[in-house]
């Protein structure tokens, strides 16, 4: 079972938080990490199904940080909350 409070997921829930807000996604994220919470243990582990594929395109090592991320609904609330904060911070721009 994965803890809650381990530092690698807040790394890497704050990476991909920073990657969305730059790209401007951070609602539709919160969208889809809503819709698909009930799901969220089979959509982590179809992530380390694909990470062969994945991992080449994206490294490994970020995708195997995003399926423990995702597979714990805590960190997805956490995550969701973060998004949320960083839309709300900077009125949904993001400086690089």
């Amino acid at each position: 079972m994965i803890r809650p409070d381990r530092e690698q997921d807040k790394e890497s829930a704050q990476d991909l938080v920073r990657w969305l807000a730059y790209r401007q996604l951070t609602t539709p994220a919160v969208l889809l990490l809503e819709a698909t919470k009930p799901v969220g243990f089979l959509i982590s582990q179809a992530l380390l199904l694909g990470e062969p594929l994945l991992g080449f395109l994206f490294g490994s090592d970020r995708i195997a940080a995003y399926a423990d991320l995702l597979a714990e609904p805590d960190n997805v609330e956490r995550l969701i909350g973060r998004l949320a904060a960083e839309t709300e911070g900077s009125g949904g721009r993001v400086e690089p």
